[in-house]
């Protein structure tokens, strides 16, 4: 995770119970986080250092392993549907299941299914 200053807040604000959040990069500003708002969601913060050297081997694998990275994808959805992709990543009161789906975003099959 990267980018703007209130990436990471979004990010913290959005976790779900027993989330990972992968750290790839670093913020010019230190960041300030909230530990005790946190303490609940029982978080797990992943820190991870690439080097600019390994993005061509990366991509050559991903390219020439597809099969094996497609298994981390949970869901595929057109560009189009973008709206239809932030509610499926939106917070939810319950847990999600994976054997049935009951909102209205089943047009979009899970590619692990």
């Amino acid at each position: 995770m990267a980018g703007a200053p209130g990436v990471l807040e979004t990010a913290l604000d959005c976790a779900k119970h027993g989330a990972t959040l992968g750290i790839v990069a670093v913020h010019k500003r230190p960041a300030s986080v909230d530990f005790g708002r946190l303490l609940t969601t029982e978080l797990t913060i992943v820190l991870s250092m690439g080097y600019p050297t390994e993005i061509f081997d990366v991509t050559d694998d991903i390219v020439k392993n597809w099969e094996k990275y497609a298994l981390i994808v949970s869901d595929v959805i057109p560009f189009d549907d973008v709206q239809d992709a932030l509610r499926l990543a939106a917070p939810r009161e319950r847990p999600r299941r994976s054997s049935s789906r009951s909102d209205d975003l089943s047009e979009h099959p899970r590619t692990s299914d």
